[in-house]
């Protein structure tokens, strides 16, 4: 499983460098995958994909996860403005992000033979969370650097005991 986790990170990983530097109206630069704990942040946003590959039941998710003072950042090169302020409605913009990262992708999932379902986006707020995942879990992740902010997108998948 270890090595189609890491497959559908570059997928996600290629196709959220496409969105994002066009989104952003600059060039992202990515870091290399890593493993290890999921970043704390302020904000998350998430999508989750179930599905099957090779027989077996697996389920995903997505994610993005930012300080809030990068959030901000990214929220007013995005919609043009000035977002000093994190106010509710700004939950759409990491959910709109990480709802077409995996929408783009979901074709080259198809491709590798992950027949997949994809559920609502969705975002929250707390100061240095943590998103963490069932054991037996694995997560590929990537940290993002755009104008003067970073954040990590990443993927983890489980899977599903029948």
């Amino acid at each position: 499983m270890a090595n189609d986790v890491v497959k559908m990170g570059e997928i996600f990983a290629s196709t959220g460098k496409t969105i994002l530097d066009g989104m952003l109206q600059t060039q992202t630069v990515w870091s290399a995958p890593n493993a290890g704990p999921v970043k704390k942040g302020d904000i998350s946003s998430f999508i989750s994909v179930s599905g099957t590959l090779r027989g077996e039941a697996r389920s995903g998710l997505l994610f993005l996860v930012l300080k809030e003072v990068d959030y901000l950042a990214w929220s007013s090169a995005m919609l043009g403005e000035p977002c000093p302020v994190y106010l509710p409605e700004l939950a759409d913009v990491g959910s709109e992000i990480v709802n077409i990262v995996l929408g783009r992708s979901k074709q080259r999932l198809l491709e590798m033979g992950f027949s997949c379902v994809l559920t609502s986006p969705s975002t929250i707020r707390g100061i240095d969370h943590q998103l963490s995942f069932p054991t037996g879990g694995i997560c590929t992740q990537y940290e993002v650097r755009a104008l003067g902010a970073s954040g990590v997108l990443g993927f983890c998948c489980t899977p599903l005991k029948g």
